[in-house]
């Protein structure tokens, strides 16, 4: 190696003593740092996922491809990361569960199974009527 303009300085170089390893699983934390875990046990942050919020979530419009767009009514977005300023945490690997009140919609289908019930009940009735009524005009 050849300097021209001043004396040589070496360079110093760290290296870690692990060979290449190829990335076999990606964990991600409660504070939403995402880490990229190789197959030789090492585990580095790859990236931190950001949080969003409005004021008015309940006025926010709907767009085509389940997606929202902010109006005057929601308020603006507020861009924060999760644990930090109220904005809670990331559970990894959990499913979120249906907000859905079984017990309700249960009931609600039998209710409309037994409408449609009757509903098909009355018009077999007024059909029945009209054969007797055609009947005895012959």
């Amino acid at each position: 190696m050849t300097q021209l303009a001043t004396d040589y300085t070496p360079i110093n170089i760290a290296v870690n003593g692990s060979a290449p390893s190829v990335v076999s699983d990606i964990a991600i934390e409660s504070d939403g740092t995402v880490y990229a875990v190789y197959e030789n046990g090492a585990k580095l942050p790859a990236f931190r996922i950001p949080l969003a919020d409005v004021s008015s979530p309940d006025s926010l419009q709907p767009m085509p491809g389940n997606v929202f767009a902010t109006t005057t009514d929601s308020g603006d977005v507020q861009m924060g990361f999760p644990t930090e300023g109220g904005y809670g945490g990331v559970v990894s690997g959990a499913l979120e569960q249906s907000n859905v009140d079984m017990a309700a919609e249960l009931t609600d289908m039998i209710i409309a199974q037994r409408d449609y019930t009757a509903n098909s009940k009355s018009f077999q009735t007024g059909n029945e009527l009209l054969d007797v009524l055609m009947n005895l005009k012959r």
